[in-house]
């Protein structure tokens, strides 16, 4: 469970400041009290997924929104 715990955290702090390797520091540093291999690798994968999930999340809002600012643009010229 404290496994868990640590690779949850190192999510939120990876995905808050944008840094997935920062997300890992932070949750061994704070949250690990006997540290392995296996946790650091753990909390990596789950901050880089997190991380990388935001990343396309933000990729697909500025998609939809530069696509609707020329459906609107392409109204406003034709009228």
């Amino acid at each position: 469970m404290r496994e868990i715990l640590t690779a949850a955290s190192a999510a939120g702090v990876a995905v808050a400041f944008g840094s997935p390797i920062g997300g890992v520091l932070f949750a061994i540093e704070e949250m690990s009290h006997n540290f392995t291999n296996k946790t650091m690798w753990q909390s990596f994968v789950c901050a880089l997924v997190a991380t990388f999930t935001l990343s396309v999340g933000r990729m697909r809002d500025a998609l939809d929104r530069s696509h609707t600012y020329q459906h609107v643009l392409r109204a406003l010229h034709s009228s």
